[in-house]
């Protein structure tokens, strides 16, 4: 009898008559294909163990990202998930922002950010940073105001304010003649001086914002044109050309 080894067994021709099948030839087991089984779970393995090489930001780990995708929107983040199909994984952001009296005030946020929007954690990054350089400077205080000046008419020019050590913007003005002025608000009004008394008094949207009881005086304390919004409590806010 003749049999042919066709990969793992041997295979007797048609029409030879039946005879017990020999040993399998030598080298014949290092050849075999592995189980069946034992294919997927390997690959899978594999799998696993490539994804887990690609990701840099396992679950667990601190990070800084930017779900925004923007600059200066940093946050500091603990990742939650591994990244999805689009590159996505789940954070827990600590949010910074400014409260009602500048005061930072914090919250943890389940937001998502794409890889390419997450860095390493820096131990030196300050949210408070990005708020600061997000926050327009407030114009610098003015000096110590000098001693009272006489004045024979408002100088003309731009003016501006200030109340409780901050900037007023609401009460920037604009004289733009005699008596006349432009209030922040783009309006036209006009005012009346009184050289002796330093007294002014403004018709328009100066007149109508300043409380009730308020008088306004112009000086010019050193050659600096002031006008001074005085209440009972003494003066309440100022304003100075520029």
């Amino acid at each position: 009898q003749s049999f042919v080894w066709v990969q793992d067994k041997w295979i007797r021709p048609a029409g030879d008559a039946p005879a017990a099948a020999p040993a399998p030839p030598a080298g014949a087991a290092a050849m075999a294909a592995p189980p069946r089984a034992a294919r997927p779970a390997q690959a899978a393995a594999a799998n696993a163990a490539a994804l887990a090489g690609a990701d840099p930001f396992p679950v667990g780990s601190t990070v800084l990202a930017s779900p925004d995708q923007m600059d200066g929107q940093w946050q500091r983040c603990v990742v939650q998930t591994a990244a999805d199909a689009y590159g996505y994984h789940k954070l827990a952001c600590a949010n910074q922002h400014a409260g009602a009296h500048d005061e930072v005030v914090n919250t943890v946020t389940q937001t998502a950010a794409p890889t390419k929007w997450m860095k390493p954690d820096d131990p030196a990054f300050r949210p408070d940073m990005q708020l600061a350089a997000a926050k327009p400077a407030a114009p610098a205080l003015p000096a110590a105001r000098p001693a009272d000046g006489p004045a024979a008419r408002v100088a003309q020019g731009a003016y501006q304010c200030w109340s409780s050590n901050r900037a007023n913007l609401l009460l920037n003005f604009t004289v733009t003649g005699p008596g006349q002025y432009r209030a922040s608000d783009g309006s036209a009004g006009t005012f009346a001086f009184d050289p002796a008394s330093k007294a002014m008094r403004f018709t328009g949207y100066i007149n109508e914002v300043l409380p009730a009881g308020f008088s306004a005086l112009y000086h010019e304390p050193k050659g600096l044109p002031t006008v001074s919004f005085q209440a009972r409590g003494g003066e309440a806010a100022f304003c100075e050309k520029v």
